[in-house]
């Protein structure tokens, strides 16, 4: 489908009311306590920890302030327990790159 917007009906055309729309997902899928605004939230808590410059995801977010970011982005308890483990001696991490996850590649 070829289309402008990220949510469409099947034609391309745009959700009249994207709210609603949503509520009725999540109702469908069994989601609670989430709203919308927390996609925001998770977009910007993905791009952090994929290790995407912190310029670029202001950019994409439409901040001004790179304050905005850290108020966004939330990082996993995975993702902060790997860049512990970048400490530790004698250990490979501290030499391997971040794999999108946040978490190092294993081989």
């Amino acid at each position: 489908m070829d289309t402008q917007y990220v949510f469409s009906h099947e034609d391309g055309s745009p959700y009249s009311d994207i709210r609603s729309t949503f509520k009725g997902a999540l109702k469908r899928a069994g989601i609670e306590n989430f709203r919308f605004h927390d996609l925001r939230h998770t977009f910007a808590s993905k791009l952090v920890m994929a290790g995407v410059d912190i310029r670029a995801v202001q950019e994409l977010m439409g901040h001004k302030s790179i304050t905005m970011i850290m108020k966004y982005s939330h990082l996993s308890d995975a993702h902060l327990r790997e860049a512990v483990k970048r400490l530790e001696v004698g250990t490979d991490l501290a030499q391997e790159p971040l794999q999108k996850t946040g978490v190092p590649a294993r081989h």
